[in-house]
């Protein structure tokens, strides 16, 4: 397995992954238009974990607070490819952040191993704050 740049050859992999039902459920991606996620894309940093042209997972970060989005594909969980693709944007940016809902706990653990701090609680996205 490689963590790379994201390359447009990796467009509809990264697209279905996003899209899927078992990313919708865990994650604050949500499902985007090919054109919405090709401006996502180009204007923010991804990174992929790719193994015999196989798209794994992938990672990113985007926005004025250095927001993490990192989804993997749930046939290649338990394999610490989560664990390398954070670490490849950890090195890259002093800040990060990250939501992630309160019963996630795979993630909860995932973030709480490479540093981050829980700052409020989440119980789904786009709440407006209102966390705990």
């Amino acid at each position: 397995m490689k963590i790379k740049p994201y390359e447009q050859k990796y467009f509809l992999q990264l697209r279905n992954l996003r899209n899927s039902r078992e990313v919708a459920e865990n994650s604050n991606h949500y499902s985007v238009s090919g054109i919405d996620l090709m401006y996502d894309l180009e204007n923010n940093d991804y990174r992929v974990a790719v193994e015999n042209g196989v798209l794994l997972g992938y990672v990113g970060v985007r926005g004025k607070d250095n927001e993490v989005s990192i989804a993997v594909n749930n046939k290649h969980y338990r394999r610490g490819i989560a664990s390398k693709l954070l670490e490849s944007v950890i090195k890259d940016y002093p800040f990060l952040t990250a939501e992630v809902l309160y019963d996630n706990e795979p993630s909860h653990e995932l973030f709480k191993k490479k540093g981050f701090e829980r700052v409020k609680t989440v119980y789904e996205y786009g709440d407006g704050g209102r966390g705990e």
